[in-house]
């Protein structure tokens, strides 16, 4: 993909999307089937906790191709958020579509003036958010990344 964004967009989750969003987030480890009705309750309950999915939508075949959701905590202070379930589909990884939607979180976060993101991640994936900024702590077996928007 030369220029992603003619290739691709981000867009909010919608109910139609069962079917492909399941294809591509069966795709993270450590998850389980789920019916229609089940992906519907959560959609409804996401958007009750501040919480939004972003899909990625490849141009030519309308079909989602990638994943992410970002959690935003409302506090007195300052405000955090959290990325969850970022995947992007076996058959188009390594074209910085990742990348791409990552960006967009952050962005998100940004404009609901969080002060960090904290994720976890599997050690696999450690070297692509490093590039994006993210630093390491420990947390059982896992890895917390954080992401510090006011040093940027």
């Amino acid at each position: 993909m030369n220029n992603i964004t003619d290739n691709c967009f981000i867009r909010d989750i919608s109910y139609k999307d069962y079917i492909n969003f399941k294809k591509v987030f069966l795709q993270l480890e450590n998850t389980i089937d789920f019916t229609e009705d089940k992906f519907i309750d959560i959609i409804n309950k996401l958007d009750q906790q501040n919480s939004k999915i972003k899909v990625v939508i490849d141009n030519k075949t309308n079909l989602i191709i990638g994943i992410g959701k970002i959690l935003i905590e409302y506090k007195f202070g300052n405000n955090k958020a959290y990325i969850d379930d970022l995947v992007i589909d076996n058959k188009y990884r390594n074209k910085y579509i990742g990348s791409f939607l990552l960006n967009e979180l952050i962005n998100i976060a940004k404009s609901n003036n969080c002060y960090c993101i904290k994720l976890i991640s599997d050690i696999k994936n450690i070297d692509f958010y490093k590039k994006k900024k993210f630093i390491m702590g420990n947390e059982i077996n896992r890895y917390l990344l954080q992401y510090n928007i006011m040093n940027q």
